[in-house]
C-alpha cells in the first residue's frame, strides 16, 4: 500500500528532474547561438 505512493512521487520527482533538464539544454543553447 504505502508502495504505491512512494512510486506515484518517484515518477513525479523524475517527471520533473527531466523538465527542469530540457529546459536547462534549450537555455544552454539558445546562449550557444546568441
Amino acid at each position: 500500500r504505502d508502495m504505491e505512493a512512494e512510486m506515484k512521487r518517484l515518477r513525479l520527482e523524475l517527471k520533473q528532474t527531466m523538465e527542469m533538464y530540457s529546459n536547462a539544454c534549450k537555455e544552454a543553447l539558445t546562449a550557444k547561438q546568441k
